[in-house]
């Protein structure tokens, strides 16, 4: 009897041992179940689902049982739509580069094409429409034809492709239009880019247009990768791009330090940020002080430019972003014992960028029991005789300093300690369920958590939820995930 074909539908770049999931992670679930949360999969802010994420959709699998329903997209489409949109464009490219020509589509055909503008590699996405443009028809290549025409200088033959695009009666893509003629020699600056994507972002760029405010809003993450490490755009002009593609983790904490570097501070500007009273609102402001909290020599505007950035980064739930970029300006900073505040805020930014070893003398400085509690649950370690008076200290220390956010903080404190297997002080807030996920497969338990816990494009603030999601990811072997989301759901808690 001849061997069933091998579905390589969850072929991937990441084996077990460079980070990825087992190859049995789908062992026991549907093809439909997967097919059809996948789509659902959006961005979101935090650092520990975007990791679950990444290595979720570039693991190396046996691919979920059963087949694809009749007319729908496949496993490797609905794939690389998501590497697409939460800005993954390299390791997307790695993928597509391991297909096997059977696997291959138009719709992968379109998504090389995106991925390589995303790169920045306009010359190989033009290699990809020249070869494919006779095998795959239709207006979405013809106009892909046109913007390499126009990026290559040949007006000519772009706005004779416009011309039979308008013959042909194509729906209209003003955002498009615009940009060829702008290219085709037109003054009329483009204010406005609807449908924003890599390829408008590529020629927006050789245009030398600024990014309009509804692109910057409604663009997928790999346009936003793409403006962001655009080295021949202006660096200010790159910022709130940047800003944006790292919050989401499109692009690397360094990437956003180094774009923060290369903005010109004169003395004015240093004057200004530092003598400001409020958070500083704007993306530029934001790499003045960085630059200062990475800096100066001198220790006090240090710590003022490191208070403004936490503040901001807290006002606009933005800490997973700023805490990388801080963890090395707060290692330069003394320990004096002059404010505890200071001290908590250092403690919050190493806690959050993954260092609980050195967060520990600032936290002995700011005398933060709360505080001390996210170390352990950091750290791990076997419960010690002190835990379930810590556990009281930490709730009359939540009480004190915020008495309205006291009472769901609580909650999940008990939630979270009961989820790790240390002590709780009120069974009604222990975590209620954490076999929910039990039966799964490991990669149905990462999706299913992976959308439980996401609120829009934030960490859900829902104490149930991420307890579930911290014991699951602890039953499941994935323990370093489980203790970095719980210090994460404290941190955006207010702890």
């Amino acid at each position: 009897m001849p061997l069933p074909p091998v579905d390589a539908s969850w072929i991937g770049t990441m084996s077990k041992d460079k980070g990825g999931f087992p190859r049995d992670m789908w062992n026991g679930t549907a093809r439909a179940v997967a097919a059809a949360d996948l789509p659902r999969l959006q961005p979101v802010s935090s650092p520990v689902l975007q990791d679950l994420t990444g290595r979720l959709l570039l693991t190396d699998a046996a691919s979920p049982q059963g087949s694809s329903a009749p007319g729908g997209a496949s496993l490797i489409e609905l794939r690389l739509d998501r590497l697409i949109a939460l800005g993954y464009v390299e390791p997307a490219l790695a993928l597509l580069a391991i297909l096997p020509d059977t696997m291959t589509s138009e719709t992968t055909g379109r998504d090389g094409v995106e991925l390589r503008f995303a790169d920045n590699d306009a010359a190989g996405a033009c290699d990809d429409v020249n070869a494919k443009i006779l095998r795959y028809q239709g207006v979405w290549w013809d106009r892909a034809l046109i913007a390499c025409q126009a990026l290559a200088g040949d007006s000519a033959k772009a706005a004779l492709g416009q011309s039979l695009l308008a013959d042909q009666k194509a729906a209209r893509d003003p955002g498009f239009d615009a940009l060829i003629a702008r290219l085709g020699g037109s003054r009329a600056p483009i204010a406005s880019l609807n449908d924003p994507d890599p390829m408008k972002f590529a020629l927006l760029a050789a245009a030398k247009q600024k990014l309009p405010q509804d692109a910057l809003a409604n663009a997928d993450l790999a346009s936003l990768r793409f403006w962001a490490l655009n080295a021949k755009l202006p660096p200010e002009q790159r910022l709130a791009a940047a800003e944006r593609a790292a919050l989401y983790g499109a692009i690397s904490p360094d990437d956003l330090a180094s774009l923060y570097g290369q903005i010109p501070a004169t003395p004015a500007g240093v004057a200004a940020v530092l003598k400001a009273k409020k958070p500083p609102s704007e993306p530029r402001a934001r790499a003045l002080l960085y630059q200062i909290a990475r800096d100066a020599e001198d220790q006090a505007q240090r710590r003022i430019a490191i208070t403004a950035l936490l503040a901001d980064a807290k006002q606009r739930g933005a800490l997973p972003e700023t805490a990388p970029l801080l963890a090395a300006a707060v290692g330069g900073v003394t320990i004096d014992g002059s404010t505890s505040d200071f001290a908590a805020d250092a403690a919050r930014v190493l806690l959050a960028a993954g260092l609980p070893d050195k967060s520990l003398p600032w936290i002995d400085a700011a005398k933060s029991k709360a505080l001390a509690l996210l170390a352990r649950w950091a750290m791990g370690g076997k419960s010690q005789p002190g835990d379930a008076q810590l556990l009281t200290d930490v709730l009359a220390e939540l009480a004190a300093r915020d008495p309205a956010s006291a009472p769901r903080q609580a909650d999940l404190v008990n939630a979270i300690n009961g989820a790790l297997g240390a002590p709780v002080l009120s069974a009604a807030t222990a975590p209620a369920g954490q076999k929910m996920m039990a039966g799964q497969s490991l990669g149905e338990t990462v999706l299913t958590l992976r959308l439980a816990c996401a609120s829009g494009d934030k960490l859900t603030s829902d104490p149930a939820a991420l307890a579930q999601a911290v014991a699951a990811l602890h039953e499941a072997g994935l323990d370093a995930a489980s203790r970095r989301l719980a210090v994460e759901a404290a941190l955006d808690a207010g702890f």
